[in-house]
């Protein structure tokens, strides 16, 4: 199922991507996962690239690049993988908004595996952030690319540091593109409606909970226009 959802509404949705290792090529302005030319015409075609790609065990090609929406869930995996001897982890930044203007698919893990009736030793939660793109990640997506070992500094990352480069992004696509009174339309529209929010953000965060961060990024996840989503990728 596409998410064309996802751009409708108000505020921002962040989406936090995750790269699996074997993932072709060190240009990042062209991402590629192992068989980005297979079909998917078939149902029995799906659901086994499915089930293959989420055995992490198992480096059989399949068309999907992985994905989260959760900056928790990648600083996680960053941390993790700098503990297993995988080298420099890079931050590579996409906004799915070009990915959707471009025509080019993101698919929900999730309710794929359930359509499919794809059962992995992972609970269906596991996979509830969960993103595919098909077939590659194209130079007009990219936003940038971050050092991990650099950005994790700064506690604040996600906020501090990517979703204002999307911004920025976002406004130079816009003097550029044909349809820049739309684009410049649809930002006022979220910085107004994300302005709103605010001072909800502000109680959150000055909680005592330690889930605080945890829930203002669900709560910039779950409200309207896609922001952001990142992807972790092994150098």
């Amino acid at each position: 199922m596409l998410l064309e959802g996802l751009l409708i509404g108000k505020g921002t949705i962040t989406l936090v991507a995750v790269i699996r290792d074997g993932v072709r090529g060190h240009d990042y302005s062209r991402r590629s996962p192992r068989a980005p030319r297979m079909r998917l015409d078939k149902e029995i075609t799906r659901k086994e690239t499915l089930n293959t790609h989420a055995d992490h065990g198992d480096w059989t090609d399949t068309p999907y690049i992985s994905f989260t929406k959760s900056p928790t869930a990648l600083q996680e995996l960053a941390d993790y993988r700098g503990t297993r001897n995988r080298g420099n982890q890079e931050i590579v930044v996409v906004d799915p908004r070009t990915r959707f203007e471009l025509g080019l698919p993101i698919l929900n893990y999730s309710e794929e595996m359930a359509y499919y009736d794809v059962e992995t030793r992972y609970t269906r939660d596991y996979w509830k952030d969960h993103y595919l793109c098909l077939w590659e990640v194209t130079p007009e997506e990219v936003v940038g690319v971050w050092d991990w070992d650099t950005l994790r500094v700064d506690d604040n990352w996600y906020m501090e540091h990517i979703l204002p480069a999307v911004q920025q992004y976002r406004q130079r696509r816009a003097q550029d593109s044909p349809d820049r009174a739309l684009h410049q339309l649809i930002d006022r529209i979220s910085q107004a409606t994300s302005d709103t929010s605010d001072s909800s953000e502000e109680d959150i965060s000055s909680s005592d909970s330690d889930d605080s961060y945890d829930e203002i990024c669900v709560n910039n996840s779950t409200e309207g226009i896609v922001q952001a989503y990142a992807s972790l990728e092994l150098n």
